[in-house]
């Protein structure tokens, strides 16, 4: 118990979500694995005569994922924010690219895979990690004005080019979950409800048009209403997946066994693997998933309400809103509470560029806690004492940070401060022999602290005759 209130208890700090986040990650990456070899190892058996080597191909992109997750977590996201436009414009280019005869493959009518030697790379999967990039960048550089021309209209624009190019694959699935991503950063950043129910009512309209827009969209939406009237056609996928849900009870089949695996279940391994988890698990085994899946995106809004620039809580945030809708819609579709969307269930669904980019976006928002920089305004900077103050709240998109003054304080007094004043104290002579005054350097010495307000911090300027003088604000 001591253990799960220092990881998950509301007085966890920086370094214990952390470690929490490693481990939940870790958790669900091998939950998945173990699955993995579960669901495909007839299918495996049938085709290529081993029972591996569909479980081996999938380890492979689970390795991949896994140093994605370790670069990633060495790179802070608001340190890479002037490669956020370079990295939407490359992965709509993917997008396009898709499309061309000869260059994207077509499997069961969908064009959503670029082959790349014996792998194939799905666009869709990368452009979410570039919107949420993106949409952190708009937000956080608007200092919460969020005039609509300005931060909101720009988003809107980029998610209806990348709904257009991914709609035209198709990939409804992907189009809404991509829809979530810029609707939760939004909403999550704080702009006027005026515009979130303006833009909620819009998306609406839109996501009624495109789901019968086309019949055999309409024919699955009808479908999931009324799943047993089609369960030879339309629905069969659907009836399978409650079948396996009710052959489970409370404890499940046990791992490997159960009829879903056999090909009674089509894409077991990917979209209805939950629909496997509760057959084999049973009742018990789908709680825990669905627990640990409900941990990791609460975790995650932990660590954006604790992020030291806005930039960086905006992305998390967008992150927890990407992983927790994307859960929502698959687990929803195999229960049948959900129309099938066709999207994959992260960390434990098969699929080499979800597992990639879902790592990777994870990797970027560990790397958020290990941040101490703080948004400064700086006033008065033409006096001889400068004058610096913390922003103010208003100025942030992502919560109050009062917690991390502590480590903003020790982070101010580095080896850049002490290496500047004593640049500036070993031009002493030459400005008094030019009869000149210098204003020295200016370091943070110390603050208080109290609780729920910030640290009050004190300046010392320093002459350059040695002396110092001080202000507290």
């Amino acid at each position: 118990m001591e253990l799960m209130r220092k990881y998950f208890g509301k007085n966890a700090d920086a370094e214990d979500l952390y470690r929490s986040l490693f481990w939940q990650i870790a958790f669900l990456s091998l939950f998945g694995a173990i699955m993995l070899f579960s669901t495909t190892y007839t299918t495996s058996l049938l085709l290529h005569s081993s029972p591996l080597s569909l479980f081996i191909k999938g380890m492979i992109w689970i390795a991949l994922g896994w140093v994605a997750f370790s670069v990633a977590s060495r790179l802070i996201p608001s340190q890479i924010g002037n490669w956020t436009v370079p990295i939407l414009l490359v992965s709509i280019l993917a997008l396009m690219v898709v499309l061309l005869p000869g260059l994207g493959r077509s499997v069961l009518g969908a064009r959503r895979w670029i082959p790349i030697g014996p792998f194939q790379f799905q666009p869709s999967e990368f452009v979410k990690l570039a919107l949420a990039l993106f949409v952190a960048k708009v937000l956080s550089s608007k200092r919460r004005s969020f005039n609509f021309r300005e931060s909101t209209l720009p988003v809107m624009i980029i998610l209806a080019v990348i709904g257009l190019l991914v709609m035209a694959e198709p990939d409804m699935g992907t189009t809404m979950v991509v829809a979530v991503i810029a609707f939760g950063s939004l909403a999550l950043a704080g702009i006027p409800k005026k515009q979130l129910v303006l833009i909620a009512a819009l998306g609406s309209v839109l996501g009624v048009y495109f789901a019968f827009g086309q019949s055999y969209r309409a024919q699955r939406l009808m479908s999931f209403l009324h799943p047993w009237a089609q369960r030879t056609g339309a629905s069969y996928q659907e009836v399978q997946s409650l079948a396996a849900f009710a052959s489970g009870h409370i404890f499940g089949t046990g791992l490997g066994a159960g009829q879903a695996i056999w090909g009674y279940l089509p894409n077991a391994s990917s979209d209805f693997i939950f629909a496997v988890v509760a057959q084999q698990l049973g009742l018990i085994g789908s709680f825990v998933l669905v627990l640990q899946m409900v941990l990791l995106v609460v975790t995650l809004l932990r660590i954006a309400s604790r992020a030291a620039v806005s930039f960086d809580g905006i992305f998390v945030g967008s992150v927890a809103c990407w992983i927790g809708g994307q859960a929502i819609l698959n687990i929803g579709a195999v229960e049948g509470i959900l129309p099938v969307t066709g999207v994959p269930l992260p960390l434990i669904s098969s699929g080499g560029s979800s597992t990639i980019v879902v790592m990777c976006a994870l990797g970027l928002a560990r790397a958020t806690l290990r941040n101490s920089k703080v948004e400064f305004a700086v006033l008065n900077s033409d006096s001889n004492v400068g004058n610096y103050r913390m922003s103010s709240r208003r100025s942030r998109s992502v919560g109050p940070f009062d917690h991390l003054i502590a480590r903003v304080i020790s982070s101010l007094k580095d080896r850049k401060a002490k290496s500047a004043f004593a640049s500036g104290r070993s031009g002493r002579s030459e400005r008094l022999g030019k009869g000149g005054r210098g204003s020295g350097s200016l370091r943070v010495e110390g603050g208080d602290r109290f609780s729920g307000r910030r640290n009050r911090l004190r300046e010392v300027s320093y002459s350059p005759e040695g002396t110092r003088t001080g202000s507290r604000r």
